[in-house]
């Protein structure tokens, strides 16, 4: 096979790195996202019942 130089496979590395690297941040960020969603309705959820309970206080 031919020889090549090491500088390439480092570069290579690297950028192969840099990769799996940016994909593993965008499955965290996603995830992230979609834990932060399900707070926001359960909050909302919540929120809801919170105030229909105070509507039927006052009628």
């Amino acid at each position: 096979g031919a020889a090549v130089p090491s500088g390439q496979i480092t570069m290579a590395s690297r950028r192969f790195g840099a990769a799996v690297t940016r994909d593993k941040l965008a499955v965290a960020v996603t995830n992230q996202r979609a834990a932060v969603g399900r707070c926001l309705q359960r909050l909302r959820g919540d929120g809801g019942k919170i105030t229909r309970r105070a509507d039927s206080g006052t009628h």
